[in-house]
């Protein structure tokens, strides 16, 4: 309707310094029928104190508007949880929260898990105790995490769930994982930096077993876990639904990633791996090269300080070049022990590799030998677009290294490759706007009546069409 009011759906008011009074005046946006606000963010706004989260959340109890809350790094107290769980008990529309950064113990997960058993709605919460701009650790430990899992028994809307930076143990993780054992429908468990430990990884992979388990992303990074951990975890990733697995910085080794390997060939449903900061070597990398050849799905791996050398990476990269499927496009090697046998096995495989978009090659020190395999290999790969080298070309007692002299031409080849894919991109585009644009045709000639709202709709598409096409030419 021409000269109707703008309609406010979106306001990021993050890292401000609204107080008390402010967060008042902004509930008033919240209440009544006439609210029309779905996302609000108010993340870093330290100032707002107890009287301003209690007016949000009184607001909320019957706000049907709002779908989105951020009240992340603003001091949250036990007492601001619970508000905030009492608002969960009767608001029906609210799907994300988010109040990572909080100042909250067990009392105050306690007092959100109340509210989650009888709320439908919710389906992101956010409850990792370290902040955006703020590290801190979060208090939340075992009774808080046995309240959550709980109420995750009954719950059947909460989707997504991050606890990381906080002090769960064995016993809150094996709470939480009964959950599943109920028919919890939680797809992502972020368990990072906490202090699972061994019993917690018996308890989750027990509960992978569950035949209606539905976790698709688990990250246990920071946990010292170890071997015997990751083997208890594997018992049950075999017959998982597991899409997204981080275990960076778990004391594991050789040993553990074997285990951990044999169960992912057997899951076959894993994109995204996460092994990074640990002591791998080379006999850890072997196993995964034999992940690889069977065909896994694999699409991120992440190999960053794992201590790998040249041995290992010839086995990886043989395994890039020969594997039944090409499905891996990021892969990460930076930070290992690289020397011109390791860049000489990344090139061949660069030289003969069609799936990877992303490479990242991190060291210390690039020979030039090295640099010169590099270029020479991009000149016959047309889809890898993002190269990430060592910043540490430094100039020594010779001068510059000729190594500097090849990175203009490894750019060349990149830009040459990231063109050609956004021409890709657009001519897909193009179908898929011909198709659209036909079936408004069809929808014209044969649906829609003869008049002017027909003409309206037919001038109004072309001319979107014609702005779109000026914006995202491509020379």
């Amino acid at each position: 309707m021409a000269g109707a009011a703008p309609r406010l759906v979106r306001l990021d008011l993050s890292f401000n310094l609204i107080s008390e009074r402010g967060a008042t005046a902004l509930a008033a946006l919240l209440r009544g029928r006439s609210a029309v606000l779905r996302e609000l963010n108010l993340s870093g706004n330290k100032q707002l104190g107890h009287q301003g989260i209690a007016a949000i959340a009184e607001v909320l109890r019957a706000n049907t508007s709002l779908t989105s809350l951020a009240l992340c790094e603003t001091g949250l107290s036990d007492r601001d949880l619970a508000e905030i769980g009492t608002t969960l008990r009767f608001n029906a529309t609210l799907q994300r929260l988010f109040l990572a950064g909080h100042h909250g113990t067990d009392a105050g997960a306690a007092a959100l898990a109340s509210g989650l058993t009888s709320n439908a709605a919710l389906a992101v919460l956010d409850l990792h105790g370290h902040g955006v701009r703020v590290f801190s650790v979060g208090q939340i430990g075992d009774a808080g995490a046995e309240a959550l899992g709980r109420a995750l028994e009954t719950n059947r809307s909460l989707r997504s769930l991050d606890l990381g930076g906080n002090r769960i143990g064995g016993n809150g993780v094996a709470a939480l994982a009964k959950a599943f054992e109920c028919g919890s429908p939680l797809s992502v468990l972020h368990l990072d930096r906490n202090r699972v430990g061994v019993d917690g990884c018996r308890a989750l992979g027990l509960a992978l077993t569950c035949t209606w388990c539905k976790l698709a992303e688990l990250d246990l990074t920071g946990n010292s876990l170890q071997d015997q951990g990751v083997a208890f975890l594997a018992v049950g990733l075999g017959a998982s639904k597991m899409e997204r697995l981080l275990l960076r910085n778990t004391e594991l080794s050789a040993a553990g990633m074997s285990a951990l390997c044999d169960a992912l060939v057997k899951c076959g449903t894993v994109r995204r791996l996460d092994v990074s900061d640990n002591s791998l070597g080379d006999l850890g990398v072997f196993p995964i090269a034999q992940l690889l050849r069977s065909g896994a799905s694999l699409a991120e791996l992440d190999l960053t300080a794992t201590g790998v050398g040249a041995v290992g990476m010839k086995d990886l990269c043989s395994s890039l070049v020969t594997r039944p499927t090409d499905s891996l496009t990021k892969l990460n090697l930076g930070l290992n022990n690289v020397d011109d046998e390791f860049f000489a096995a990344v090139s061949a495989m660069v030289d003969a590799n069609r799936s990877l978009l992303f490479l990242d090659l991190r060291a210390p020190r690039i020979s030039n030998v090295g640099a010169m395999q590099l270029a020479n290999a991009m000149q016959n790969n047309y889809t890898l677009h993002t190269i990430i080298l060592s910043s540490g070309l430094r100039p020594n007692h010779e001068g510059w290294p000729t190594a500097l002299w090849q990175l203009p031409k490894i750019r060349q080849m990149l830009d040459r490759n990231l063109a050609a894919r956004r021409r890709r991109l657009w001519r897909i585009l193009r179908g898929a706007a011909h198709v659209i644009f036909a079936y408004i045709r069809f929808r014209e000639e044969y649906y829609l009546p003869q008049g002017i709202g027909a003409q309206a709709a037919k001038r109004h598409f072309e001319e979107s069409a014609m702005r779109q096409r000026a914006a995202m030419r491509v020379v």
